[in-house]
């Protein structure tokens, strides 16, 4: 993702460009899940589970943030086409085709493997399932063969995962029960608020969401042509969430909502199966008033979240410091929209970066500072300004400034 939006800012560097792409990752991924959706539960679940993805507040917050969570989504819905369709047609050409999917997934998120093996598991279970599908011993070899090529082909990625991007996220840390149940239900939907009114909001997005997900399973259960795209959807859904818990417990902490993007696909398709449930059994109103509900929820929540102004920030300094000044960022990583502020803006900023990224940057300790860091920067500078974030909680080193 990052060497595509290399060369995508060729183009220019305002926010706007920036964002251009994941925006078009995130509207093809959509188209996918529909074209999905149809194969799997019949031509009246397309339209709602577009509509259950277009209303999710965690797609569109993330469809216009530049990270890869809008391209891995749009890669996994692919390569989750092509399966399927291969499952139907048992021609090789959809088979590759998935596999390449596959791959530019996972170098795009390494997590997108778990996404890869749920789906080995459907195959698995589609091969097995015989009265189901059907799928012949010679598909689910040319399947297998292709999941272990890109497997092979992810190695480069798996060594320098290992060699250096543990350290990537060395910030992240181990969930408890409340924190896993918190990072499920963002799947769906909720994301924890900045008041009272978008928690709420974000807490019945949930609980509606939810709702069309076991109308979709048990109604997709019921009817024998989609039984089997229940298994898969819910395999999608299940495993690389049970996965990736685990692997949160009991070997590296990953549990990062943008992470596992990969999730909403089943989501949309049970959700929006349920969706389809809902309208033939209640009329299209029922249908209706549900999207137009979570519109609403969706909008007000992503109103209420709290962007931070950084712009205003390099104008303040860039009015107040001085040479010889230094800038401590309490969050590190909010040293990248600062240094991209005063890019985009252009203003100069007297006062020198202090941390994450300034002088004594040997010393630092990112992400937290050592104790001889923090005695030295005050005799390194004159004066020091503190920029806080907003999302910033409980004890920090610099408190003893």
């Amino acid at each position: 993702y990052y060497s595509l939006l290399h060369v995508w800012l060729s183009l220019g560097q305002n926010a706007i460009v920036i964002r251009l792409p994941s925006v078009a990752f995130a509207v093809l991924a959509s188209i996918a899940i529909g074209r999905l959706a149809k194969l799997m539960f019949g031509e009246g679940a397309a339209a709602p589970a577009v509509a259950i993805l277009a209303t999710s507040t965690f797609f569109l917050y993330y469809a216009d943030e530049a990270r890869p969570a809008a391209f891995t989504l749009m890669m996994c819905s692919y390569a989750a086409l092509y399966v399927w369709r291969a499952i139907r047609s048992r021609r090789g050409r959809d088979i590759a085709v998935c596999g390449v999917f596959f791959l530019f997934a996972i170098y795009a998120n390494v997590l997108a493997m778990l996404f890869l093996f749920a789906t080995c598991l459907v195959v698995w279970t589609s091969a097995r399932s015989l009265t189901l599908l059907r799928l012949d011993r010679k598909t689910v070899a040319a399947m297998a063969a292709t999941a272990v090529a890109a497997c092979i082909a992810a190695i480069p990625l798996l060594l320098a995962i290992h060699e250096d991007s543990l350290a990537q996220i060395g910030w992240i840390v181990r969930s408890n029960a409340r924190q896993i149940v918190y990072f499920t239900a963002s799947i769906v939907g909720s994301n924890e608020g900045a008041d009272r009114g978008s928690r709420i909001a974000t807490e019945l997005e949930a609980i509606v969401v939810l709702v069309l997900l076991a109308i979709g399973i048990i109604g997709g259960w019921r009817s024998r042509p989609t039984r089997a795209s229940v298994i898969a959807a819910s395999t999608w859904l299940a495993v690389p969430l049970a996965i990736g818990i685990a692997i949160d417990q009991w070997v590296q902490p990953i549990l990062i909502a943008r992470y596992f993007s990969f999730l909403l696909i089943p989501v949309a398709l049970l959700a929006g199966n349920g969706l389809a449930v809902l309208r033939r059994g209640f009329g299209p109103a029922a249908a209706y008033g549900t999207v137009a509900l979570l519109s609403v929820v969706s909008i007000y929540s992503l109103a209420t979240v709290e962007r931070e102004d950084w712009r205003a920030v390099t104008t303040f300094l860039s009015q107040r410091s001085h040479a010889g000044d230094g800038i401590v960022f309490w969050t590190p990583w909010t040293v990248t929209p600062f240094e991209f502020a005063v890019g985009e803006k252009n203003v100069p900023v007297a006062a020198a970066i202090a941390y994450p990224n300034g002088p004594l940057i040997n010393a630092v300790g990112y992400p937290r500072p050592k104790p001889a860091f923090i005695r030295a920067i005050g005799r390194k500078f004159d004066r020091l300004w503190l920029v806080e974030s907003n999302a910033e909680e409980g004890p920090h080193p610099f408190d003893a400034l």
